[in-house]
């Protein structure tokens, strides 16, 4: 099996939710400046070398809908040959897209390859109802009814949802958020 190396590394800036200077910046034109940036720092490996761009990300609705893997490989006008995909493993978007690349280029099924993650979480609405219908059917309790659920919430709530402090989600008191965290 060949190897996989970590050529060139690059990240945007971050900043506070909705008051940063990226408030107004689409998740797109942060990925594309992204993809620009590695290929200007990886001397001698050009656009038309990468065969595949995975990009994870958590929350692929509104803006960074669709399949922002190949919308920002187009923008960032890399060839119609370099394939582009999303993969969504919520928190863990990011590291399971340069996985996946490592993997592929492991077994040979590509040479260059590139992994990225994006999520603004500004433009994305985390709606309490569609996060307790995905734990839900990860719940093994037959006779567990919606009003437990609603109660037991705090419990079942992803980090992004509360935010680390239940401003998001109305009906989540910052206690109950600070017990979810410590569950």
């Amino acid at each position: 099996m060949r190897e996989a190396y970590i050529v060139t590394s690059v990240r945007t800036p971050g900043c506070r939710r909705g008051k940063g200077a990226f408030a107004n910046t689409r998740p797109e034109d942060l990925l594309v400046t992204a993809l620009n940036g590695v290929i200007e720092r990886t001397k001698g490996v050009g656009k038309d070398a990468v065969e595949d761009i995975l990009v994870g990300c958590a929350f692929p609705e509104a803006e960074q809908g669709l399949n922002i893997g190949r919308v920002a490989a187009q923008i960032a006008k890399f060839p119609d040959s370099t394939c582009g995909v999303t993969v969504n493993r919520f928190c863990a978007s990011g590291l399971e897209a340069i996985a996946i690349q490592a993997m592929r280029i492991k077994v040979g099924w590509c040479d260059v390859a590139i992994g990225a993650g994006t999520v603004i979480m500004a433009g994305v609405s985390v709606n309490p109802c569609c996060s307790i219908g995905r734990f839900c059917i990860l719940n093994t309790n037959a006779s567990l009814d919606h009003d437990s659920v609603m109660e037991d919430f705090s419990s079942l709530a992803p980090r992004a949802a509360t935010g680390g402090n239940g401003r998001a989600v109305p009906f989540l008191c910052r206690q109950d958020a600070r017990i979810g965290q410590a569950a």
